[in-house]
């Protein structure tokens, strides 16, 4: 079969391939995960961030106010990033219904719209339909979006409107460059808004707004419809951080290199797992690996030869900024947060697409783009097998018992009691899967009697424990009435007045 004729029968169909066909393989390979409660890596976040989305369809609708079960007998509110994504699956939950399976749901169609972005990016800017579509491919297969696809977190909608910044600053050209461009500028800030880290999309707007100010000699006029634009799309941003992170204190995510700990990390260590395996097997499928590489070739020789260069240094500097971020996160990230690095994903799928795209219309060589072909369709079936064993039970980072046993947890205790439950080192998962406000303590950190008379004498109701040593301690003893029901290692335990 001549490859020519079967790309442009592909062709044919770019769209329906691009706006069911792939969506739909993926949704089916993902099959049975649709329906798990938080599962896999960062169970933590998934469970932090499924609490505020229950917040606002149990309590308070005000987008400004999220809240999280550790409150103790205080309000609970806790302002992280800006709770856009958990109001909108809440919003949806008051009408259809709260569940686990709807937060999937808008989160996969999340991900649909942030490849369809790059889709528009990667045409606005190279015009070609095939190259384009090897894109989202790559996208939809990358096994981290693979995986945060169907993921309760923010970090998607933060990444799908930082790709779609970058598509309408692509098209900035022009007699309606300046809409084009502000349109960009607006969702640059809107993904600052929703994660700090997505500041670096507001760096291609910034470098779009100085290529025009340059286009149009410099103009004062336009420099102060520039600057007004940047100030108004800039400003809701500034406000809520300026407003919220004196909250949050001192953390390794905000202070980077400079106040994460090393102490006992061989920081070559992390680097060498990055090259080796975050970047070619996590953040792009290591089938792509060859076609990658090649496809940065096929970009550094396209720069060098094209008139229109403003756009290839727009892709650039927001690929530099997001380089930088990686370095400066290096520690938090470290050889597990992969998703600090979704941001780099679509200028990997670029590099791929011009690689791809480049090896399958080779004439004289048909055979190396009958293996580039091969090497692509080989994808979705390493992306499930590099990605799929996060959701099985040996894999999940806490106890099995509060899944298990989820519904009968719940209802052991009335909703509105105050609990003490643990240990639990992330302060989320526990209280997440029993559904009750109140205290929970570290596991690293025994419990001891009088911090939990301290919260009994606070409100404390009940005592939820998995772990023996800490309810068969004497001390602790002395602080509990009788079991009222047990299920699997968990115990559940009415305080004593």
């Amino acid at each position: 079969m001549n490859l020519e004729k079967l790309l442009a029968g592909l062709l044919r169909y770019d769209r329906w391939l691009l706006w069911i066909g792939i969506p739909l393989l993926t949704a089916v390979l993902h099959g049975a995960v649709w329906k798990l409660e938080p599962t896999g890596p960062h169970v933590w976040r998934q469970t932090q961030t499924l609490q505020t989305v229950d917040s606002f369809v149990e309590e308070d609708f005000c987008i400004l106010n999220p809240r999280h079960l550790e409150r103790g007998s205080g309000d609970g509110i806790a302002r992280l990033e800006f709770p856009l994504y958990q109001w909108v699956v809440a919003a949806f939950g008051k009408i259809v219904g709260n569940t686990v399976l709807l937060s999937r749901l808008l989160s996969f169609l999340i991900a649909c719209c942030a490849v369809w972005g790059l889709h528009a990016l990667v045409l606005a800017w190279s015009g070609d339909r095939l190259q384009a579509l090897i894109a989202a491919y790559a996208m939809y297969f990358s096994p981290v979006v693979y995986y945060y696809s169907v993921t309760p977190l923010p970090d998607m909608l933060a990444l799908a409107v930082g790709v779609w910044s970058l598509a309408m600053l692509m098209r900035a050209q022009g007699l309606n460059a300046t809409k084009w461009w502000a349109c960009g500028m607006a969702l640059a800030g809107l993904a600052t808004l929703l994660k700090l880290p997505y500041a670096v999309f507001v760096t291609g707007a910034l470098l779009a707004a100085i290529l025009q100010w340059r286009r149009e000699d410099y103009s004062l006029r336009l420099l102060l419809k520039l600057v007004a634009l940047i100030a108004i799309c800039c400003l809701p941003a500034a406000a809520w951080y300026a407003w919220v992170m004196p909250t949050w204190g001192s953390s390794g995510a905000t202070g980077g290199l400079f106040t994460a700990s090393w102490e006992g990390v061989d920081w070559r260590a992390i680097v060498s797992y990055q090259i080796t395996q975050m970047y070619p097997r996590t953040l792009m499928s290591i089938v792509f690996l060859p076609i990658f590489l090649w496809g940065c070739l096929q970009l550094w020789r396209g720069a060098r030869a094209t008139r229109d260069r403003d756009r290839a240094w727009l892709l650039l500097a927001v690929c530099a900024a997001m380089l930088l971020f990686s370095i400066y996160e290096l520690r938090v990230i470290s050889t597990f947060h992969d998703y600090y690095l979704l941001p780099m994903v679509p200028f990997l799928a670029i590099a791929i697409a011009a690689g791809g795209s480049h090896l399958l219309q080779q004439r004289r060589w048909a055979l190396v783009g009958w293996m580039a072909l091969i090497l692509l369709l080989g994808a979705p079936l390493m992306t499930y097998r590099r990605i799929h064993p996060r959701w099985q039970p040996d894999q999940a980072e806490f106890n099995r018992d509060l899944a298990i046993y989820q519904s009968a947890l719940r209802v052991a205790v009335p909703d509105d009691a105050l609990v003490v439950a643990g240990p639990d080192v992330s302060h989320n998962i526990f209280l997440y899967y029993i559904h009750k406000k109140g205290w929970t303590w570290d596991a690293n950190q025994p419990l001891d009697a009088s911090k939990l008379q301290a919260w009994r004498d606070a409100g404390a109701k009940y005592f939820y424990c998995d772990d023996r040593n800490v309810d068969g301690h004497p001390a602790i003893q002395a602080l509990l009435g009788p079991p009222i029901g047990s299920w699997g290692t968990v115990r559940v335990y009415a305080l004593i007045p």
